[in-house]
Parts: structure tokens; C-alpha cells; sequence
């Protein structure tokens, strides 16, 4: 299930492989169509993303950068 998109084209799933939706790892379609699951949930992997200590294979180095801001 999609849960978001980036500008660049990246698209951000749940892998519903569980009753439980807590136990839903993300799965990351990059730009480039390589695929990537994290088992971690939607939070934690945000939370990695943004303090650079979950890296996505595909996504730019510069990303996030120095001062990410949310854009709602």
C-alpha cells in the first residue's frame, strides 16, 4: 500500500505481509525502479532517513539535506 511520494518520483509502500500493521516493513520504489525493504515501520524509518542512519540505495547522498524542512 502507497503511503507516499517524493517530487523526484520515489514511491514509499507498506509490505502488507502480516495481520499485524505494526509489523509492516517499508519498502521504497526509487525513481530508477530498484526496490528496497527496511523492517522497520513508517516513523522509524522517516526518523532513520532524516538522521542519516537508514541510507536508501538510489536516492541522492545530499538527501535529506542539512536543514530539511516538512512542507505541508
Amino acid at each position: 500500500m502507497c503511503w507516499a511520494e517524493s517530487n523526484e518520483g520515489d514511491g514509499f509502500y507498506w509490505k502488507m505481509s502480516s495481520p499485524d500493521p505494526d509489523a509492516w516493513p517499508v519498502v521504497v520504489r526509487g525513481a530508477n525502479g530498484d526496490w528496497s525493504e527496511f523492517p522497520v515501520g513508517a516513523v522509524e524509518f522517516l526518523a532513520g532517513v532524516y538522521r542519516r542512519t537508514i541510507d536508501v540505495p538510489g536516492m541522492p547522498r545530499s538527501f535529506p539535506g542539512d536543514d530539511p524542512k516538512v512542507l505541508g
